[in-house]
């Protein structure tokens, strides 16, 4: 055995107590404990008899076959008339060192390579598209089909037309001559709503409230916000950034704004009636 080899197999351990035994002139217990090896394993004589016919016709199956394994080298011998279990096999396929060489792993491709498109370079030259899904507080639930002007990353409005009225979702600009022009454009999209509108949304006033005063009597809306309660930011409101906006057919029965913290924008609450609806009550009285 070469020097610096690892002792693994029974009989390579036997080997090794029997040669400990013969050089330094030890006990066959004390020549067992330094090799790590039991005393009936260095005893027992193997009953099996030796086969080199066997061991022959197995080497030359894998030289004639050299893709087969072990398992498709047993069937070959099985079916010449040998008759020998698989464990038999394999001890000899594993002492001959007839093991094939294990496959590199093939990497999985995802998808197909993609050629990375350009960016667009003027407006309406590409658009994308995707779809959102929410509820209404009935369960009602709707989807929404949002197109995106790649060019200039601006989605002026989400429109969702209901029964009986239409809501428009925005977020307009920080810029004021971006969102000025944004305001005549959500102008020009809810005047030719047939159904009564309803606005909502961060309309980032920073300017001053002046602004929406504009664009209220431009399009003859009215705030939900009738006090001007602030919004923003949601720790500590001093500045009134987001509106509700209603058509004055529709009715309106409670607005709240909650303390809640979810982002840096406290949220809006608004409950109406739709036009052609009998109103509820505001309280049961028990009759």
């Amino acid at each position: 055995m070469g020097a610096g080899k690892k002792v693994v197999t029974s009989q390579a351990r036997r080997e090794v107590s029997t040669a400990i035994r013969a050089q330094f002139k030890l006990s066959e217990r004390r020549a067992t404990a330094l090799s790590l090896v039991h005393r009936s394993t260095v005893r027992y004589v193997p009953r099996r008899q030796a086969d080199p016919h066997l061991r022959q016709r197995l080497l030359e199956l894998a030289a004639q076959r050299p893709r087969h394994g072990c398992d498709l080298l047993w069937l070959q011998l099985r079916r010449e008339g040998f008759p020998v279990n698989r464990k038999r096999i394999l001890r000899l396929y594993r002492l001959e060192r007839l093991g094939l060489r294990p496959k590199p792993r093939r990497k999985l491709v995802a998808a197909a390579q993609r050629s990375r498109e350009s960016p667009a370079t003027a407006p309406t030259q590409r658009w994308s598209m995707d779809f959102m899904q929410d509820s209404l507080a009935s369960g009602r639930r709707f989807r929404l089909l949002n197109v995106l002007d790649e060019y200039h990353r601006e989605s002026l409005a989400i429109e969702v037309e209901l029964e009986s009225v239409t809501v428009f979702l925005v977020h307009l600009a920080l810029g004021m001559r971006a969102r000025q022009r944004q305001l005549g454009d959500l102008h020009d999209l809810i005047q030719g709503c047939a159904k009564p509108r309803l606005v909502a949304g961060d309309f980032n006033t920073l300017s001053g409230v002046w602004e929406m005063h504009m664009f209220l009597r431009a399009t003859g809306l009215k705030s939900a916000n009738t006090r001007h309660a602030p919004t923003f930011p949601s720790w500590a409101p001093c500045r009134e950034l987001d509106f509700i906006c209603y058509d004055p057919s529709i009715t309106p029965v409670r607005f709240k704004i909650p303390r809640v913290r979810l982002s840096d924008h406290l949220p809006l609450m608004f409950d109406f009636e739709p036009p052609h609806t009998p109103r509820r009550p505001l309280f049961d009285d028990g009759h």
